[in-house]
C-alpha cells in the first residue's frame, strides 16, 4: 500500500503552536530552520490588533492562514502566512507542496537562514532581496526573499 496523501487543514493559533513545538522538539532540522512558535503567536496577535484598528478601513489584507498538513491522524507539516509573510514552514517530504499551498494562502515574502533553504525557496518561485549577518556570531546569514511576480 502506498503512502497516503496529506491534506491541508486550517487550524487555530494554539493548535498550530502546539504542533510546531512538538515538531521542533522531535526534529533537529525543524528546530533549527523554523521560526519559534511564540514569535508566530505574537505576529498573529499583532495582525489581529491591526485588523481591529482598521475595521473602518476599506483596505484589508488577506486573512492569516495557520495550516497543518495531516496524513490520517498524524500532523506531518504546516505553515503560517500572516500579512503575506511565510512563517514556520515545516514538513516531512512535503516542502514543495506546502510552499505552493502557502502561496495560494497569500505568502509573498519570507526570511530564512542561509544554507539549503534559499535554494529550496528559489526553486519554489522566491528570489533573494536582502542578506544580513546573523546577530549570533558564527551563525548563518539571514536571507530575505520575495515571491517573483
Amino acid at each position: 500500500m502506498g503512502l497516503q496523501p496529506a491534506v491541508l487543514i486550517n487550524t487555530d493559533v494554539n493548535t498550530f503552536r502546539k504542533e510546531l513545538n512538538l515538531a521542533q522538539w522531535a526534529h533537529r532540522l525543524v528546530r533549527e530552520n523554523t521560526h519559534r512558535p511564540d514569535l508566530i503567536v505574537l505576529k498573529h496577535a499583532q495582525d489581529f490588533h491591526n485588523r481591529a484598528q482598521k475595521r473602518q478601513s476599506t483596505t484589508w489584507t488577506k486573512d492569516p492562514a495557520l495550516v497543518l498538513a495531516k496524513r490520517g491522524n498524524d500532523v506531518v507539516g504546516g505553515y503560517a502566512v500572516i500579512d503575506g509573510e511565510l512563517l514556520g514552514l515545516w514538513g516531512f517530504g512535503l516542502g514543495d507542496w506546502l510552499v505552493r499551498g502557502a502561496i495560494k494562502d497569500g505568502a509573498t515574502h519570507l526570511d530564512c537562514f542561509d544554507g539549503w533553504l534559499p535554494k529550496f525557496y528559489q526553486r519554489n518561485g522566491f528570489r533573494e532581496t536582502l542578506r544580513e549577518p546573523n546577530y549570533n556570531k558564527g551563525g548563518p546569514s539571514v536571507v530575505f526573499m520575495r515571491l517573483r511576480p
